[in-house]
């Protein structure tokens, strides 16, 4: 009986590159949601003194992390027979 052990995911470093990414991405998302546009770092987009806070560039950066996520699992994946 020949068992071939086939790996359920195979850690690339492009999957690695794309985890962090995600990370850093959730961490910006929960920084535009609670921080006030004011106060923001002048670098992010956003930083505006007439505005409350930044809800669609949060979403934004929450869609861009998921999409990150889903790439990584996608390579990641096990090379098809």
């Amino acid at each position: 009986m020949n068992v071939t052990h086939t790996p359920r995911f195979v850690l690339r470093p492009a999957a690695i590159g794309l985890l962090v990414a995600g990370f850093a991405l959730i961490a910006l998302a929960v920084l535009y949601f609670v921080t006030p546009a004011h106060a923001l770092p002048s670098l992010l987009p956003g930083h505006d003194a007439t505005s409350r806070h930044h809800i669609k560039h949060g979403l934004a950066m929450a869609m861009l992390a998921a999409g990150a996520w889903a790439g990584a699992w996608i390579v990641s994946a096990p090379p098809s027979r």
